[in-house]
């Protein structure tokens, strides 16, 4: 009975990886606050929080928001973060169409998909929220 069961398992576990784009796979790993993610994972290998840290301050040495988000525009995309990471770029600004972009920017860039929705918390505009939660598929 248990080997039937098992069986079972892992046949439905077949069905939902084949059902689920390549890009979006569920995954269970430790993010980077320590905590176990399961859910969508877009891009692999999101950066250590030291390198990510070290990538951080490179950028708000320009004392400038403008290039600030050339910078990060620039940058990002090719990178993994964390939605957790994204949000610390986007918190650099206090402009609340340049946190948007950088939060748009970064979905491509985002290890964590299933959170990364909760960055509307990031912008106060109602259209801004409306926008990442598009992005992020709700």
């Amino acid at each position: 009975m248990k080997t039937k069961t098992n069986i079972v398992l892992i046949f439905s576990l077949l069905i939902v990886m084949l059902s689920t784009p390549s890009c979006h796979l569920l995954n269970t790993v430790l993010n980077d606050t320590g905590t176990v993610y399961t859910g969508r994972v877009g891009c692999t290998n999101p950066m250590a929080d030291t390198q990510f840290q070290s990538y951080k301050n490179t950028i708000q040495q320009l004392n400038n928001e403008i290039i600030m988000k050339e910078r990060v525009e620039s940058s990002l995309p090719g990178r993994c973060v964390w939605t957790s990471q994204l949000r610390q770029l986007a918190l650099m600004f206090d402009n609340d169409i340049f946190r948007k972009d950088i939060i748009l920017l970064g979905y491509d860039s985002v290890h964590d998909l299933d959170n990364y929705t909760s960055l509307t918390d990031c912008v106060s505009n109602t259209f801004f929220k409306e926008e990442i939660l598009d992005k992020g598929g709700f």
